[in-house]
């Protein structure tokens, strides 16, 4: 499902899927948007032989990623 379609579902506030759609495009669109949420929540990243490997997706973070506060491969917000 294309992340548009997803915010479109989600922001209609329903569970009844219109004409053309399934629960299960509803269930998808939920599940999107719950996954795009947990990334915004903080994760620390745990020090690990001189690098601080993402909490979410494993990537060794750089220091850019501590500039920038997000894993620059999934997007994870971090903290070091």
């Amino acid at each position: 499902m294309e992340i548009e379609k997803a915010i479109e579902i989600v922001s209609r506030k329903t569970t009844i899927p219109n004409e053309g759609e399934s629960f299960s495009d509803i269930e998808e669109a939920y599940k999107i948007a719950i996954v795009s949420m947990q990334k915004d929540v903080y994760k620390r990243c745990a020090y690990d032989k001189g690098f601080y490997p993402c909490p979410n997706c494993g990537t060794s973070t750089t220091e850019d990623c501590a500039n920038t506060g997000r894993c620059s491969t999934c997007g994870q917000a971090i903290i070091h």
